[in-house]
């Protein structure tokens, strides 16, 4: 794989160099090489006597070199240092020398030897060797970078102008020969655009001579172009260009490979001009003629107008082989990647680039057009839409993640290679090859794995924590995971606003909760980019996307997973689908034999909907859905959902209004999934409600059942505001089922965890008012006394002494009791004052009280109300027994012709009639008394 170089001090300088001749054997065994040092006047010269034919990495880095030998086994020098040279030393294949920080290497070789040459930093640099080449954008030529293993034995002659996709386990191999100075060397320039009467400023002019092809497409974050013929390229006037920041020259036997690193392939242009190839930045109004593929007796046919030749390239971001196609002129390019049966046409800027699946792929160059050959049969089968393609996203401005497709076999082969590729790198170039393997990783869904080599290869170079690629790996892989998503990297929305990033979050989101709509919206809006996902990665994502598309999106979002792959989680989407349209039967269908699928989490699925379905349609009751469900949970549990079935069963349980069993079941379940406590609580708690918002039946059996109920579960309601509301309702239904016994647990556990304050005072009420009922007085006063606190309102202080004068009443301290509430004005307070007095005798004072009480609470004019009615009796009969007539002709003139009961009438005739002797008054209230428990028995 080529590799980027960057000049400085601080990089490492990697040369690979492939030498030899047609007829060599292969490395089959390792040789032994010679290694000598010899003076010149320009320098130190080491010299290594190949005896096989192998590849060489050189590392140049703060004066040290390391040399490596692939295949051969070095002999110590018989000296160990010169002018130039020192600690030299031989350990296997690694040949080591420091030359110190003013001085370089120049590396080139003569026939069987590799020559070595220590020379200053500014020195000249011999170009006298017969295979030299130029490092990448370094102001001075070096060597060309070369990788790739030798074939046994000299390759075989293709047939001409055709690319066979080649045998996937290995790369392209090296060229025969390096190409020689001369008519081969050709050096870039800077020139303008309208030089040649073109548009787009300043680009830069390379010089390859007519008939040289071009194709030009992204890989990964970076842009490659390749030109069909093998030529020395030297950057070095353009290397402090914007366009030329970073580029890398690499060689082919049959193609040149310029890499700019981290440059979008949609902004840059390259066009054929009369001297060369132009690369520029690309105009906003940019034009590209879109090619079209064709099914041509059984071939698919890629029709451009100026064919080049087809090259075998391997790809610098994953190592994988493709098939690339130039162009001589014109602009025809694939906008959008496409993908069939056996391959992927990758996204291009210029030409053609497939990515073959399969060894039988080859592709060819016609007059008009690019030929692909050798597609599975199935390819044949056009979709309906008549192309034997499918459209994927934008290649270069949609895609960060560079997930190749291939079979388990292939993607695992291409971790274990990126792996063993960054092991063997220099510590300052391993980050790349790390996030080569993070992606083969991906590809195969190993979440951890791809964590795991992103976080190394973060720790082999920081700088790249928050690069695009790094972010979007360890997202996606966290997101396979379930682990939290955590990124503090600085805001980037080239980052945030991409499809792939949108992707991950809609997986997020879908795992958490299938019904979301925002999480089907994301999904549906991407599905092309999804589907281009490698298949052992797509198995993984297919369920949760078919599941949500259907549990969240609107219709035509859910209709998207027709055109899914089949598969179990798919027909399951698809059934329910069939239940959204009203398609109950054919539901049915589908699901009854899911039921027995092997997938134990699509049978698990599928049993739900089905007992839900057939409830739907009353085919069963709730009690028996629940039944069956109930039967069902040791299923659930191998097939890792137990937790949302025993929600579902809880949940039927309620509708068959089954509420011991519903709360047993959530007991059990906040104990088998403590981290979701607080949700079953909430859930616990609706079903408490529910419970004593249902009528409770006849008899007291029934009534001690639910408050048996209520309180055996009360610690399930859940904290917080909404569980003290809770509690106050169930304590409020215990009052009403007369069970205050049961209520005052309940109360004084929800008083002690209240703190001091308004909450405190009102809950110690409560608590009071029900040791009231119980005649409990020591309970009542202990109860205030417990929850007194200060600044309280005016309306639950007086609530609270009312409490207090009752109980003291009822303990037979009557003025005590009137002590609490004698200076209290609210209508509830003159009712019991005026009820306490009357209990003493003092009917003056009780009926003075009640005048009150009737100023505040009936109006001068108007229909009187039964209870309105009622005071003004207790007022009569009050003034009566205290012989204040005056008082008595005030009522009678209050209610004169207000009252319609003729009975009622007589009876406040004769309370406050003018001649009444002196007792009458307590006659009369006795009379009054049995005449309205006459009435009431009547009714």
């Amino acid at each position: 794989m080529t590799r980027k170089f960057i000049s400085g001090a601080l990089a490492a300088i990697v040369v690979l160099l492939a030498i030899g001749a047609s007829g060599r054997t292969c490395l089959a065994s390792t040789r032994r090489a010679q290694v000598s040092v010899s003076e010149q006047d320009d320098g130190s010269v080491l010299t290594v006597r190949l005896r096989s034919v192998g590849a060489f990495s050189l590392i140049q880095q703060d004066g040290h070199v390391v040399l490596r030998a692939m295949g051969e086994t070095l002999v110590q020098p018989a000296v160990d240092k010169t002018r130039s040279m020192s600690r030299i030393t031989v350990t296997g294949g690694l040949l080591r020398f420091d030359i110190g920080k003013s001085n370089r290497v120049v590396v080139s070789h003569a026939g069987e030897e590799l020559l070595l040459k220590v020379v200053p930093e500014a020195g000249p640099v011999p170009l006298a060797t017969d295979n030299t080449a130029m490092l990448p954008g370094l102001p001075v030529p070096l060597v060309a970078i070369v990788e790739g293993e030798r074939p046994a034995g000299p390759p075989p002659s293709p047939q001409p102008g055709v690319a066979s996709s080649p045998d996937q386990s290995s790369r392209v191999s090296p060229t025969e020969q390096l190409p020689t100075a001369g008519s081969a060397f050709l050096r870039a320039t800077l020139v303008d655009g309208a030089s040649f009467g073109l548009g787009g400023g300043p680009g830069l002019l390379l010089p390859f001579e007519k008939g040289v092809g071009a194709a030009a497409f992204a890989s990964g974050s970076d842009t490659v172009v390749v030109f069909d013929a093998a030529r020395i390229l030297d950057l070095s006037q353009v290397s402090r260009e914007k366009l030329a920041t970073g580029a890398s020259i690499g060689l082919l036997p049959e193609a040149t490979l310029l890499t700019l690193p981290d440059r979008d392939a949609s902004q840059l242009l390259l066009q054929r001009v009369p001297a060369g190839w132009l690369l520029q930045t690309a105009p906003a109004d940019r034009k590209t003629v879109p090619i079209e593929p064709v099914l041509y007796d059984k071939n698919l046919r890629l029709p451009v107008s100026s064919p080049g030749r087809v090259v075998i390239v391997p790809d610098p971001h994953t190592g994988d082989n493709l098939l690339v196609g130039t162009v001589r002129s014109g602009a025809e390019a694939f906008e959008h990647a496409r993908r069939g049966h056996a391959y992927t046409i990758d996204a291009t800027t210029l030409g053609v680039v497939i990515s073959p699946l399969s060894d039988r792929i080859e592709m060819r160059p016609t007059r008009s057009a690019f030929l692909v050959s050798g597609l599975d049969p199935p390819a044949l089968a056009l979709p309906p839409g008549g192309e034997d393609v499918q459209l994927l996203p934008d290649a270069t401005g949609a895609r960060i993640l560079l997930l190749r497709r291939g079979t388990r076999e292939t993607l695992y082969r291409r971790l274990k290679q990126a792996v063993a590729a960054a092991a063997a790198a220099p510590a300052g170039s391993r980050f790349k090859q790390r996030l080569v393997a993070a992606e083969a990783a991906l590809s195969l869904g190993d979440a951890a794995e791809a964590f795991t080599l992103a976080q190394v290869g973060v720790a082999d170079d920081a700088r790249q924590a928050c690069a695009r690629l790094t972010r979007i790996v360890r997202l996606a892989a966290s997101v396979l995971d379930r682990q939290p998503e955590e990124d503090d990297c600085p805001s980037d929305p080239g980052y945030t606003d991409s499809p792939e990033v949108a992707v991950w979050h809609g997986i997020s989101l879908a795992r958490a909760d299938p019904a979301r709509a925002d999480a089907a919206r994301l999904l549906a809006a991407n599905m092309a980019l999804l589907q281009s996902y490698p298949q052992p990665l797509l198995s993984v994502l297919l369920p949760v996307v078919a599941e949500s598309l259907v549990g969240g999106g609107n219709d035509p979002e859910a209709a998207l997973v027709e055109k899914l792959p089949d598969g179990a989680s798919v027909a399951y989407a698809k059934a329910i689908l069939a239940v959204r349209r009203g398609h109950d039967r054919d539901a049915a269908t589908a699901l009854k034999k899911l039921t027995s699928d092997l997938d134990l989490r699509i049978a698990d699925l599928a049993t739900e909907k089905l007992v839900a379905l057939r409830l739907h349609d009353g085919d069963i009751t709730a009690a028996k859905a629940a039944d069956i469900l109930d039967s069902h949970l040791l299923d659930a549990r191998i097939a890792g959902q137990e937790l949302p079935t025993r929600l579902d069963l809880a949940d039927l349980r309620v509708q068959a209004q089954q509420w011991g069993e519903a709360l047993v079941l959530l007991r059990e379940t906040a104990a088998l999934f403590p981290e979701q406590q607080d949700a079953i609580r909430v859930r616990a708690g609706e079903v408490l409600r529910q419970l004593a918002a249902a009528p409770a039946g006849t008899g007291s059996d029934n009534a001690f059942k639910e408050a048996a109920m209520i309180e055996a579960n009360m610690d399930l309601v859940p904290k917080g505001p909404d569980g003290e509301r809770l509690a106050q309702y169930l304590v409020d239904r215990l009052g009403e089922l007369d069970l205050p016994a049961q209520a005052v647990p309940l109360v004084r556990t929800l008083m002690s965890a209240a703190k001091p304050g308004l909450e405190k005072a009102k809950l110690g009420a409560k608590l009071a008012s029900l040791d009231l009922q119980r005649d409990d007085l020591s309970g009542l006063r202990q109860a205030l006394q417990d929850s007194d606190g200060a600044d309280l309102p005016l309306d639950v202080v007086e609530q609270r002494r009312m409490l207090l004068a009752r109980g003291l009443a009822a303990d037979d301290r009557v003025d005590e009791a009137l002590a609490e509430v004698k200076d209290l004005t609210s209508a509830a307070a003159l009712d019991l004052a005026a009820e306490l007095l009357m209990k003493q005798g003092k009917w003056r004072d009780a009926a003075a009280k009640l005048s009150k009480l009737s100023d505040l609470s009936i109006s001068a004019t108007g229909p009187l109300s039964h209870e309105q009615q009622d005071l003004l009796l207790r007022l009569a009969s009050a003034a009566s027994r205290a012989g204040d007539v005056l008082r008595q002709a005030q009522v009678r003139n209050a209610v004169q012709g207000r009252l319609t009961d003729p009975d009622t009438v007589a009876l406040f005739q004769l309370l406050t009639a003018a001649d009444q002797p002196p007792d009458a008054g307590e006659d009369l209230a006795a009379l009054h008394r049995m005449t309205v428990a006459v009435k009431a028995l009547g009714k």
